[in-house]
């Protein structure tokens, strides 16, 4: 179980990670777009947090896209 909840966790800061990069945000960017503290979400692409549900919509709003897109590929395949 562990080991899922790792994958996903990692899976979720690369998708983070990539996203951001897309855009050429930076962490402070993206707080402003998502109206989150920048150092939480900082946090999220490090892996020191999950972000909760009202969060990733507020994350997926900034980026222009869902929710489902913003969590594909995050949730590996058993």
């Amino acid at each position: 179980m562990n080991d899922k909840k790792d994958k996903i966790r990692t899976n979720l800061m690369t998708r983070l990670h990539e996203l951001r990069e897309a855009k050429g945000w930076s962490f402070r960017q993206v707080g402003l777009e998502a109206d989150i503290e920048h150092k939480q979400y900082e946090g999220y692409e490090k892996g020191e947090n999950i972000p909760g549900f009202f969060v990733l919509c507020r994350i997926a709003d900034a980026y222009g896209i869902s929710v489902s897109e913003l969590l594909k590929g995050v949730h590996p395949v058993p």
